[in-house]
């Protein structure tokens, strides 16, 4: 659960970023934008769980 968490704020800061923070209220008026994010949020999370799985397989700490 804080795993979702932490990459839930990590993907929200990296998207503040990439649209310019200061713009936000027009981004939640655009469909296609919101759509774009939670495309971008399912890939990104995807690659990240997937990322996480060869890390637990691969490097033995």
């Amino acid at each position: 659960m804080l795993r979702i968490i932490i990459h839930s704020v990590v993907f929200i800061v990296i998207f503040a970023v990439l649209t310019n923070y200061r713009d936000l209220s027009k981004v939640w008026k655009d469909p296609k934008t919101v759509l774009g994010l939670l495309v971008a949020f399912v890939v990104y999370f995807l690659l990240s769980w997937l990322l996480n799985r060869w890390f637990d397989r691969h490097v033995k700490l």
